[in-house]
């Protein structure tokens, strides 16, 4: 039986995460703007969990779940050396229109813009490729194939298109039998869900937020930032981000900056890109960004993603995705690193999937995984993965893919970094980014014409 879910997930592997198979994706987070959801009736477990087989594409099954303490202003930080909590005060007219794709002329988006240029780090000329029309069932690769018979770490190195990394990408955990746990998307009415079982659980995990949901529910995001979770990037509005101009990508990361400054009081370190769509000239900005793009574990065409939004679509039942993630866990305690995990805290389904089925999983595994964020995994204080905090040390490990499409670089003790700019501005978390950009020992290497972050 797991060597059928395993073919099943190789099945599923190339065409997933390519932006054609959530073209809903974003209604979905539009119809969660500010939104109470009334109960569906579900027979549920004494733990609040419904029974496997009741877990299905109906949306939603559950009211939105509060948070166990409301987050004040002022709140100790759980970073050392971290500022105070801020109040959760947002004015939305400050910010960009919520999942809309933010205005490039915009003063604050020129801003960054010329941040970036003056940050020491070349762009490399790299078309934007084509974005799949919503419900079109066209994957990128399909509508780009000039891009996508380049892909690879000669070319490229475009994600989307066979799963290429670059050394600077975190894709695993170092040690074996760690998961790095992640959840896109949020934060979400479900998000608390997750919360809660983590802190019951005593567990650590990475969020990747939006920066839309962030403005929208600023005291979930304080509320998992103050557990001591690791926030990071998931863009403004989740767009496939090799899709988009340069302006683009920097507007889309540096709003996403911005909500999270503004409603935690720290700049987080790394990115995720929606739908894992990324090449080098999107690692290129992110490098001039001051950000670390961190992506789940692949095995050759073998993802190590969940594929919990399939019960969603009702493309794949709740029995269905647990086998396969049950193959999955098999497949990860033959490694000889740990792995990094993809799943979401946007619908209640998937949710109720990591914390009644997935998660559970893991733990009582034999072996059993230690379930981590992606920082502790790394062997790194938390305090490392926010630049206001960061002492720019470095840990070895996390960049060891068990797929072997990692292009090998060497590195270069000249750093790219000499010509980073010290503007300041009254909003502008890159304006922070960039002051420190020199001061955290960065190193440089030229891969294929494009810089990278080591």
């Amino acid at each position: 039986m797991r060597s059928s879910a395993v073919a099943l997930l190789l099945a599923g592997a190339v065409a997933a995460h390519t932006g054609a198979e959530h073209s809903d994706h974003i209604n979905f987070l539009r119809s969660l703007h500010s939104s109470n959801f009334p109960p569906t009736p579900v027979k549920r477990q004494s733990n609040n969990i419904p029974p496997l087989e009741s877990i299905g594409p109906a949306l939603p099954s559950e009211p939105a779940v509060p948070l166990r303490a409301t987050p004040t202003a002022g709140a100790k930080s759980p970073v050392n050396g971290a500022p105070d909590l801020p109040a959760a005060t947002i004015t939305l007219a400050n910010y960009p229109a919520f999942m809309s794709a933010p205005d490039v002329n915009s003063d604050q988006v020129k801003q960054w813009v010329a941040e970036v240029a003056a940050s020491g780090v070349e762009i490399p000329n790299i078309p934007k490729n084509v974005a799949a029309p919503a419900g079109s069932g066209q994957s990128l690769c399909q509508l780009n194939p000039e891009a996508a018979a380049k892909a690879n770490e000669q070319g490229n190195c475009w994600w989307s298109c066979g799963s290429c990394t670059r050394d600077t990408d975190v894709d695993t955990c170092p040690d074996k039998m760690t998961w790095g746990l992640t959840f896109d998307d949020g934060p979400s009415p479900y998000t608390p869900k997750v919360l809660n079982y983590l802190e019951d659980k005593k567990i650590k995990a990475t969020f990747y937020v939006i920066g839309s949901n962030v403005i929208d529910k600023p005291a979930i995001l304080q509320a998992t930032y103050l557990a001591g979770h690791e926030i990071a990037l998931h863009t403004w509005s989740h767009r496939a981000l090799t899709t988009l101009t340069n302006e683009e990508i920097i507007a889309e990361l540096g709003w996403n900056l911005k909500a999270i400054k503004d409603v935690t009081g720290v700049t987080p370190k790394t990115m995720r890109p929606p739908y894992g769509d990324i090449d080098d000239r999107v690692r290129a900005i992110c490098k001039a960004m001051n950000l670390t793009p961190v992506m789940w574990t692949t095995e050759g065409e073998l993802q190590y993603d969940s594929n919990d939004w399939r019960v969603n679509d009702g493309s794949q039942t709740g029995p269905q995705l647990l086998q396969t993630f049950n193959s999955l866990l098999d497949r990860a305690s033959q490694l000889n690193t740990g792995f990094v995990s993809l799943q979401h805290d946007l619908y209640a389904q998937t949710v109720n999937m990591a914390v009644g089925y997935f998660l559970p999983a893991g733990t009582s595994h034999n072996p059993p995984f230690a379930l981590q964020s992606v920082n502790e995994c790394l062997k790194k204080p938390l305090s490392e993965a926010y630049r206001e905090t960061s002492t720019g040390s470095t840990t070895s490990g996390g960049n060891s893919t068990a797929s072997g499409t990692r292009s090998g670089a060497s590195s270069s003790t000249g750093g790219a970094n000499s010509g980073a700019s010290t503007n300041t501005t009254t909003n502008g978390a890159l304006s922070q980014n960039m002051i420190s950009f020199a001061s955290v020992g960065v190193l440089s290497v030229l891969v294929g014409g494009a810089l990278a972050l080591l």
